[in-house]
């Protein structure tokens, strides 16, 4: 899900939550939020060129629901 220039890959944690992984590929700096179903959406962070971030949520009902600029 999200931005085509951006790939994203969600790995479910072993207790509650999940970690989303996110590579651009979009050619500038973009800022990044990950929204959560039934969780707060996380904040909204930079990631540079060719660079990847991690979000992680910690929740027992939390699930990823997308990712998106901000």
């Amino acid at each position: 899900m999200g931005p085509a220039c951006l790939d994203v890959d969600v790995i479910e944690s072993q207790d509650v939550g999940f970690d989303a992984y996110i590579t651009n590929h979009c050619g500038r700096t973009v800022y990044v939020q990950v929204i959560i179903g039934w969780g707060p959406d996380s904040g909204c962070y930079p990631v540079a060129n060719k660079k990847a971030r991690v979000v992680s949520y910690r929740g027992v009902f939390g699930v990823y629901e997308d990712t998106v600029f901000c």
